[in-house]
């Protein structure tokens, strides 16, 4: 059959006004939606936590670096660890930069303690947060056992507890960079920097500790600002030999670096766990 208007036989030409237009329509395609893939994201900002820490001990393993770590970080956190360390044995403390002053037991922290650890136990549990609920348990924990030292061990603790405080601190303050960003503090470039500020406080109380391995010449004894270093006070006054004052620091030191890395190894699963399957190409329609 030959179509009279184009001259098409059995069918029509292009341009032919009975062609279909449904039939010269190009056909639908199917586009397949891609979400974003906050899990890969997220496995890729984890890879920071430990080249931040690599940079750290790089750093600090250097004259100018050490010196910038310990100005700057270590030593902030260094007199906290003192501070701290009286606040639990219920000794009034103020920690300063590179002084921390310290008087006698004083029953206003005694008085904080009871009632600052329930209120941050149900200020986690009004939360649901594990988290503060945890910090208070263990805050509890700490506190009954100093309180029950005797004076000498309580001056020991506070003297040891300034590299010591360095490390844990450090160490805490740098996981913040693991947890969900559900408060400000933990949101934006202030996790990173809390991150970079932990890991070189850490790296720079520890690294020391590792030189006074390799050799007892690096031992910080002698004065400082006109008062006998911690590790004078630790060997002369409270009888700690020198070897176990150094195993004692790099153990807490390492068991930090410990606890961090499994925190780390946690969190990339968790992210890894989280993260969508990879999304179907598009493709065309039938």
């Amino acid at each position: 059959m030959i179509c009279p208007e184009c001259g098409g036989r059995n069918g029509h030409l292009f341009g032919c006004s009975k062609v279909d237009p449904a039939f010269l329509a190009p056909a639908p395609v199917e586009f397949v939606t891609v979400e974003p893939l906050a899990g890969v994201d997220e496995r890729r900002r984890l890879l920071a936590f430990p080249l931040v820490f690599v940079g750290a001990w790089l750093l600090v393993s250097t004259d100018l670096g050490g010196f910038i770590g310990r100005t700057f970080f270590g030593m902030w956190l260094h007199e906290l660890g003192h501070a701290v360390a009286s606040w639990l044995c219920g000794r009034f403390a103020v920690p300063l930069p590179w002084v921390t002053y310290t008087s006698g037991h004083s029953w206003l922290v005694d008085l904080a303690w009871l009632g600052g650890v329930p209120a941050l136990f149900v200020f986690g549990r009004r939360r649901g947060s594990r988290v503060w609920q945890g910090l208070a348990v263990g805050l509890a924990v700490l506190a009954v056992p100093a309180h029950l030292l005797t004076p000498t061990q309580q001056e020991a603790f506070f003297t040891f507890a300034g590299e010591g405080g360095a490390m844990l601190f450090g160490a805490a303050l740098a996981s913040t960079f693991l947890l969900p960003p559900t408060v400000k503090p933990l949101q934006g470039g202030l996790r990173l920097g809390w991150l970079v500020i932990g890991a070189i406080a850490w790296a720079d109380a520890t690294h020391l500790w590792v030189l006074a391995r390799r050799d007892p010449a690096n031992l910080p004894f002698g004065l400082e600002n006109g008062m006998e270093s911690d590790a004078t006070k630790l060997v002369d006054r409270f009888h700690w030999a020198e070897d176990v004052m150094i195993s004692r620091y790099l153990s807490l030191g390492a068991a930090c670096l410990v606890a961090v890395l499994v925190a780390w190894a946690w969190a990339l699963r968790r992210a890894t766990i989280a993260a969508p399957p990879t999304p179907a190409r598009s493709r065309p329609g039938p």
